[in-house]
């Protein structure tokens, strides 16, 4: 009752009257494109990677210095396709030059976000807030389409404030995600001596849905069939930020009784592909992403290459044939039996934060680090080696002139 009343009711005036975004339409929207034959979302998808390359070329320095080098017109795209003469970028790319991915037309109004940065580089970038509510609408899409949507009472085991709160910024907290009707559990903080209580709070809170890190939940789903405990039944388990191996689902989905469906996505884009009821590879979100997977020369990958995405709607800060760090293999399927058009990526290959282990019995996900340091402006680069279960070495680079 109350996900009907908060998907009727309270979200649409929350997000409509008070926050005033423009959700509704945009998740309503991209609802409906799932309705639409691919070569209709083709026609989308194209439409909208061309008025974002000539709002980029018009409004950003660095497109307009680098793509009047090469001779780059972007009134002149046909094909998506014609897009791939234009050099990738990576997180190097946009530090070096960062002003100049700034559109002048958002200068001072777009969100900063900053990511921890998986291979150790903390890194900066900024976003309109229509990009920001369409990556919502487009999260939500997908995270309905597999039971865990708008309203849907969810379980998220998942990294929280690591540092402890005020009792006034916790209370919003709890009153935040009561109004989502989802429960947090602090997936950092799991440990031996406590892993039992995470069950019980589980059991007690009864979800429909979990959205979850995959290796805390693995952890969890050993301790529940290692001491053989009845577990509630939710309807489905989605799990995102680390690669999800066949085993690992297998493990889950016998301790929990319910499907478990993987999920991909990154700080910069939010969700990039999420998989079907046939679990059977990640739909990309192709009316409003453009996605690539490239090989060693630049070229279209046959088999595993790496990711360039482009944001068809971020135009404070566009990103535009953007290397993320990961490597994926697109499927040769042409279609999926589901019925969805939407294109399919087989895996995503290159992605792994390892799991550091602790004498006290916790598995920290490798997420914790990222989280960690990403707010400490004066640290460039840093690495964590655990060569022992006693010692962890924490090896960190800092931007010349911030000290010791």
């Amino acid at each position: 009752m109350y996900a009907w009343l908060f998907r009727k009711a309270l979200f649409p005036l929350y997000e409509t009257y008070i926050a005033r975004r423009q959700s509704i339409s945009y998740i309503q929207d991209y609802k409906n494109n799932l309705s639409k034959p691919i070569d209709e979302l083709q026609v989308i998808q194209l439409e909208s990677l061309k008025k974002l390359l000539v709002h980029a070329y018009n409004t950003c320095e660095f497109y307009k210095t680098q793509w009047d080098e090469i001779g780059f017109i972007p009134e002149n795209i046909k094909s998506v396709k014609d897009i791939e003469v234009l050099p990738v970028i990576d997180k190097d790319t946009i530090r070096e030059n960062y002003d100049g991915f700034v559109s002048n037309k958002y200068k001072g109004k777009n969100i900063l976000k900053t990511t921890g940065g998986s291979s150790g580089v903390p890194f900066q970038f900024e976003l309109d807030q229509e990009s920001n509510e369409r990556r919502q609408a487009v999260m939500w899409r997908g995270y309905g389409e597999l039971g865990a949507g708008l309203g849907v009472k969810t379980l998220y085991l998942w990294g929280a404030n690591i540092a402890p709160v005020g009792a006034k910024s916790e209370l919003k907290d709890r009153l935040y995600h009561a109004f989502y009707n989802r429960k947090m559990l602090n997936s950092f903080k799991m440990s031996e001596a406590n892993i039992a209580e995470y069950v019980e709070q589980f059991n007690r809170y009864r979800p429909e849905a979990v959205v979850s890190y995959v290796n805390p939940l693995v952890t969890l789903a050993d301790y529940i069939l290692e001491h053989k405990l009845t577990v509630h039944k939710p309807t489905s388990i989605l799990t995102g930020a680390e690669p999800l191996y066949e085993f690992q689902r297998l493990r889950i989905e016998k301790a929990f009784n319910a499907p478990v469906y993987n999920t991909y996505g990154c700080r910069e884009f939010m969700l990039i592909g999420a998989e079907c009821t046939k679990q059977d590879g990640l739909h990309i979100n192709i009316d409003h992403l453009h996605v690539e997977v490239l090989n060693e020369q630049g070229a279209q990958a046959e088999v595993s290459g790496e990711l360039v995405v482009t944001d068809l709607h971020n135009y404070g800060f566009p990103l535009i044939r953007y290397l993320n760090g990961d490597r994926a293999t697109k499927s040769e399927a042409q279609s999926c039996a589901c019925g969805s058009v939407l294109p399919l990526l087989k895996s995503v290959d290159g992605r792994k934060l390892d799991v550091i282990r602790t004498q006290d019995g916790r598995n920290i996900p490798g997420e914790f680090f990222p989280h960690l340091l990403k707010d400490y402006k004066t640290i460039k680069q840093f690495q964590v080696v655990q060569d022992t279960i006693e010692q962890l070495n924490v090896n960190i680079v800092l931007y010349e002139g911030s000290g010791e």
